[in-house]
């Protein structure tokens, strides 16, 4: 969607926002200059070098990419020119890790002290305000100042696409808990568009047209450090939409290796769901059980990683080697629960014929019929149809995505005439909001529509956080047809309005019983007879209210 008076596009696919620039930034993998030259040749404009004034974000963030360049030096001076780092190079070494990848790699050291690296840039004459913008520092708690983030660790720079570093995470030396401490977010560091290794892989990754996906830095650099270069991390953080974007950019075909425990079986099914969104084609690389991880595997031997990658099976492949080896399928009881962890998997592929495959391989693997299992998965798609009718508490927009009653209600108000929206406006009160975003949201559009006359969006827009300026886009851009349409009935709309609003009050008086639920149980072990009485004549009313409306 695109909106001319803000003047910036928003995918509801994965979630990306910006303006035209960004758009062709991100569409055709090119960087701000060179997406620049390509509109104004579109748009037939000769750019001419002018010099223009910075705004003060762009000097904070100018600012924060040199300290962490200067800070990766002193790192990286630390580890390999000084002997405060030989503990931590020794470590390395054991690990595997080669001079050359060390130096590819930038990897560093920070000493174990509090305020070494503070004051390090500080004599370089950097404002704390901007040391502390980095994330490099963190603020005292009980007195005034700053202490390093990272000490006694061994520092892996995160470099984003440019090669710039943006941010740092320190690996403990030994059984130290946490094993990892990440930079914090930043200006110029968000980590659901972050990829390890991006800016070193992507050129393999196009030339390979394929990018393999491991979760730790160090599952990056073993296997880059032997020769497979087209391998990026997610760094052990909840795989995002926006990183799988990022692959997109290079790459149609993925291949995880994540871990084959629970939570890796977990990790896999999300990354697979969140693939399919964006048409991703899914394999799955699987070591030996022995072996946790790509690290690990190329540590002991590197053709153990190499076959693994040359044997990467279907994710759908991958799901029935993982139920073969942990269902015991010669009894009734092993097959049912095979099926029930296979059933929802088939009857989320979308395209007919390998979804018929994988029916008959099932039934083939358990010895059940596959009118049986088409049985099975018609009762799952009735469920998720009824679920899907129930958690539904307002209309699919035209974009297919789904909101919640707090949202679309927002939504509507901010594409609704101004008398209709201020009228609906009037009638919702903060209690009426669950969630602190829509809470937050709501609270400054009732303040400014109750004082303008005309709702005028961008200058709304000026008002708000970035995150509540986020979900503003998200709402006002959303295309719902109902609310879009300029020849519609106001009475059609004020009709839409009063059945979202109805779902709001009985969302507000649920909430409202199930507090005061808990205020009875206490009022009874308190045996507080008065409070009892009270609470439960006011419970009893608004179970009528539920009833009635």
């Amino acid at each position: 969607m695109v909106s001319r008076e803000l003047g910036i596009f928003k995918c509801f696919g994965c979630g990306l926002a910006g303006d035209s620039i960004k758009f062709i930034q991100e569409a055709e993998g090119l960087e701000f200059v060179e997406a620049l030259n390509l509109l104004a040749k579109k748009a037939g404009v000769i750019l001419k070098p002018k010099r223009q004034k910075t705004s003060p974000e762009e000097i904070k963030i100018r600012g924060i990419l040199e300290i962490n360049q200067l800070a990766g030096e002193f790192f990286h001076f630390i580890l390999t020119k000084n002997k405060f780092g030989k503990k931590a190079l020794d470590y390395l070494k054991n690990r595997g890790i080669k001079n050359d990848t060390i130096k590819t790699f930038k990897l560093g050291y920070a000493p174990n002290s509090w305020d070494s690296l503070l004051r390090f840039l500080l004599k370089r004459g950097y404002d704390i305000a901007l040391i502390a913008a980095s994330g490099l520092v963190v603020p005292k708690e009980h007195s005034s100042g700053f202490y390093d983030r990272f000490r006694g660790r061994v520092i892996i720079p995160l470099r984003n696409e440019r090669g710039e570093i943006i941010s740092f995470s320190g690996r403990a030396l030994g059984k130290i808990e946490p094993k990892y401490i990440n930079g914090p977010e930043t200006l110029v560091f968000k980590k659901e568009r972050f990829l390890y290794n991006l800016d070193l892989a992507r050129s393999e990754i196009k030339r390979k047209k394929e990018a393999i996906l491991v979760e730790g830095y160090f599952d990056a650099i073993s296997p880059y450090q032997e020769e497979t270069k087209n391998v990026v991390a997610s760094s052990g953080t909840s795989l995002t939409t926006g990183q799988l974007s990022l692959i997109k950019k290079y790459s149609e075909t993925l291949v995880i290796f994540y871990d084959t425990d629970t939570a890796g079986i977990e990790a896999t099914k999300r990354a697979l769901s969140l693939a399919q969104e964006i048409k991703l084609d899914v394999k799955v690389g699987i070591l030996p059980d022995n072996i946790k991880d790509p690290d690990e595997a190329i540590q002991k031997d590197k053709k153990i990683f190499e076959k693994a990658l040359q044997e990467a099976v279907s994710v759908y492949d991958f799901y029935f080697n993982f139920a073969q080896k942990h269902f015991d399928i010669k009894d009734a009881l092993g097959k049912k629960r095979a099926s029930d962890f296979l059933l929802p998997i088939i009857a989320d592929i979308k395209h007919d014929i390998q979804k018929a495959h994988y029916i008959k391989k099932l039934s083939s693997v358990i010895d059940i019929s596959e009118d049986a299992i088409v049985q099975a998965l018609l009762k799952i798609a009735n469920t998720n149809h009824l679920n899907d009718k129930i958690s539904r508490t307002s209309p699919a927009t035209d974009s297919g995505s789904k909101l919640s009653s707090e949202e679309y209600i927002i939504a509507l108000i901010l594409k609704v005439p101004n008398d209709l929206a201020q009228k609906t406006l009037y009638k919702l009160s903060n209690e009426d909001f669950y969630y602190d975003e829509t809470k937050n949201l709501f609270v400054k559009l009732k303040e400014y529509m109750l004082e303008k006359e005309r709702f005028l969006i961008k200058n709304f827009y000026l008002k708000l956080t970035d995150d509540e300026r986020k979900l503003a886009e998200k709402l006002y851009l959303m295309e719902i047809s109902l609310a879009d349409n300029e020849n519609i009935d106001q009475e059609v709309l004020e009709k839409e309005i009063k059945k979202i609003f109805d779902i709001i009050n009985k969302e507000t008086i649920r909430r409202k019983l199930k507090s005061l639920s808990g205020l009875i149980k206490n009022a009874e072990q308190e045996d507080n007879t008065d409070q009892l009485s009270r609470l439960q004549y006011e419970f009893s009313l608004l179970s009528k209210k539920v009833k009635s409306s």
